[in-house]
């Protein structure tokens, strides 16, 4: 994976694991409804997700904190609002595994069996631009950029 994805926030957390030894938990994976809030629909707890934010910046510092991220079924924004929410570094599952967002460098890729009207990267600017820009998004022939 490019560490222009992955942001130097995760490229530094990746090279902190080397110091740890084998069999030690680097990374937990979360489902967000009903694990990290008490479910859809229902107000979240904003000492868990305070919580969540300061296990994220331990693990940046301490090799034996795992880092959390996030697993939903949820849409694109909502994962994109719950990792900012809880400092998340690492790419998140967003969709029931439809694409990953990676948050430091804000961009969504999808997966390719989505077929060919998909981008492979999709910057979250696009996404935030409505439905017109999405269809030319999926129609360029130009690769998508980061936002800047």
């Amino acid at each position: 994976m490019s560490p222009d994805l992955l942001g130097s926030e995760a490229s530094a957390w990746l090279r902190l694991g080397s110091q740890v030894p084998a069999g030690c938990v680097r990374l937990v994976l979360s489902d967000v409804d009903g694990v990290i809030t008490r479910g859809e629909g229902q107000p979240a707890d904003l000492a868990v997700i305070a919580r969540l934010a300061a296990w994220n910046r331990a693990a940046l510092a301490d090799a034996r904190v795992p880092a959390v991220t996030l697993c939903t079924g949820r849409q694109a924004p909502y994962v994109e609002l719950m990792a900012q929410m809880t400092e998340v570094f690492l790419p998140c599952i967003f969709e029931h595994g439809a694409g990953l967002f990676f948050p430091r460098s804000f961009l969504y890729q999808f997966d390719p069996l989505l077929g060919p009207g998909m981008p492979p990267v999709w910057p979250a600017s696009v996404r935030r631009s409505g439905p017109a820009c999405w269809t030319r998004a999926v129609h360029s022939s130009s690769p998508a950029r980061k936002p800047r």
